[in-house]
């Protein structure tokens, strides 16, 4: 028994099993198909794995391989005595049919889908103003329509990316806007409930003193810790607040309701 021809088929069985080509029975009489002859087909085998490329559809020995997603120009196509089909894609580089797939019918598959759902239309009603809008992707043209103005309408070219683009903008500065409206409204009655206390207090004096109370918000010392800078009263105060009442214009009602806080 050859032992060095064993360990060669062993080697070449194991190379099968990982590049994910069977073992089949290659004829000698296979016959050119020239109707995908210059076309692109892209490997279609598991991510990020590769399949061989052989020597020939025939008596063949694997010469490399072909990675999951690569696309390939077919130079010629084969089919071998068993009935499967192949095609070469390089010198000595013919990969089996069956693991791979048209990459031109796959692209126009998909722009038919996306085509599809990018058709769309849109309407609104806001006050007396009504407006209509549609749009069609195939074409990339859109209408629109505006009643309630002098009965004017109009009607105009665009993208589907450019509207939701705009739209998006719009609506983000909307909502920027509110936000701010709403912080700046919040900060406003915290600034001037917290001002309305200092007045109350010590009529807004920094150095006003009243026993073991001190300073424009009327703290204890102890609570200042000794620090009576104008900068450590607003940081005490602020702080004081927050805890006991959670915000100034809290603060103020209690005052209001009891006459300290």
């Amino acid at each position: 028994m050859n032992i060095k021809s064993n360990v060669l088929k062993s080697v070449f069985a194991a190379g099968l099993a990982l590049t994910g080509v069977a073992a089949i029975s290659l004829g000698t009489n296979g016959q050119a198909d020239a109707a995908t002859v210059g076309g692109t087909v892209t490997v279609d085998y598991i991510d990020g794995q590769s399949i061989a490329t052989w020597s020939n559809y025939e008596n063949a020995k694997v010469t490399g391989s072909a990675k999951d997603g690569s696309s390939w120009t077919v130079l010629k196509t084969a089919k071998d005595l068993s009935g499967h089909k192949w095609y070469k894609i390089g010198a000595g580089q013919w990969i089996l049919a069956k693991y791979t797939h048209d990459a031109a019918a796959s692209s126009n598959t998909t722009n038919s889908t996306a085509s599809s759902a990018n058709n769309y239309s849109y309407k609104s009603n806001v006050a007396s103003n009504t407006q209509s809008y549609s749009y069609s992707n195939n074409s990339n043209a859109s209408s629109y329509a505006n009643y309630g103005s002098s009965s004017n309408a109009s009607s105009y070219s665009n993208t589907s990316s450019n509207y939701s683009n705009s739209y998006s903008s719009a609506a983000n500065t909307s909502s920027s806007a509110s936000s701010t409206t709403s912080s700046s409204s919040a900060s406003s009655s915290e600034s001037a409930a917290k001002a309305w206390i200092a007045n109350k207090e010590s009529g807004g004096s920094y150095t006003a003193s009243n026993g073991n109370y001190y300073g424009k918000y009327q703290l204890s010392r102890s609570l200042l810790g000794g620090n009576t800078s104008a900068a450590a009263q607003e940081a005490a105060a602020d702080s004081y607040v927050a805890s006991r009442y959670g915000s100034w214009t809290a603060a103020k009602s209690f005052w209001e309701a009891n006459g300290w806080y």
